[in-house]
């Protein structure tokens, strides 16, 4: 089966210790473990069958924990991890080749959950295996604004004429202006309908703790990419 950009297609396990993570969940769960030559070094997997459904590395990061990170399909890894930061969000890992498999980036949103962004190879044969994953955080729906701008959605808006559906594109920035063709006033003299105008608002995260502040206060003095430089006149 083909991958689709915006569909959750590979797990990892971060561990320190990634034999002995291996044969834990060999034993729990009965999965089968089976090695990948990645070049530098082999790439642990773990699976019901011989094809694998997630991988078991170490974290390139110090200081990191064990913990399970999810993949998530894009059309183009350098494009979404521009979008990313547009939208508020960080770029923790720049977008990089993974020898014979595709590209990817490690990314954070306002709230600082972690996600990967990948493109494949060969999507065609590429792995779509995907059930049911969380993100749990302070501002549900802020943060579900985040993710819309950068992975594209559709939502409902209200109009004149009743609620509508509409298609955010992927990557929209705040202040963005969509147009709804025929969902405008009527016209007096022949009864034709305008149009109506939608502009894209998206809304970052309120610190609602000082556990959060302290992070943010963190991410903000190690964040380069500067959102006015575009605003500053020669």
């Amino acid at each position: 089966m083909t991958q689709q950009a915006g569909d959750f297609v590979w797990f990892e396990l971060l561990t320190n210790d990634v034999d002995a993570s291996v044969a834990h969940y060999t034993e729990v769960l009965g999965w089968k473990p089976r090695t990948m030559d990645m070049g530098d070094f082999e790439y642990k997997m773990l699976g019901r069958n011989d094809k694998g459904h997630c991988g078991v590395v170490k974290p390139q990061q110090r200081d990191v924990p064990s913990h399970w990170s999810a993949y998530i399909a894009v059309e183009n890894v350098d494009a979404t991890a521009a979008k990313v930061e547009k939208a508020g969000g960080k770029v923790l890992v720049p977008p990089t080749d993974l020898p014979s498999v595709g590209r990817f980036a490690l990314i954070a949103d306002p709230e600082g959950a972690t996600l990967n962004i990948f493109a494949a190879n060969d999507r065609e044969n590429a792995s779509t295996g995907f059930h049911w994953t969380e993100l749990w955080c302070h501002e549900p729906k802020k943060t579900l604004a985040f993710y819309e701008a950068v992975l594209g959605a559709k939502i409902t808006a209200p109009t004149i004429h009743g609620d509508v559906t509409i298609s955010i594109p992927k990557g929209s920035n705040a202040g963005r202006v969509l147009r709804l063709k025929g969902r405008g006033i009527r016209n007096p003299k022949d009864n034709s309908a305008g149009d109506q105008y939608v502009k894209l608002k998206v809304v970052l995260p309120e610190v609602p703790d000082a556990e959060l502040e302290k992070f943010v206060r963190g991410w903000k003095q190690g964040e380069e990419h500067d959102p006015r430089a575009g605003l500053r006149s020669g």
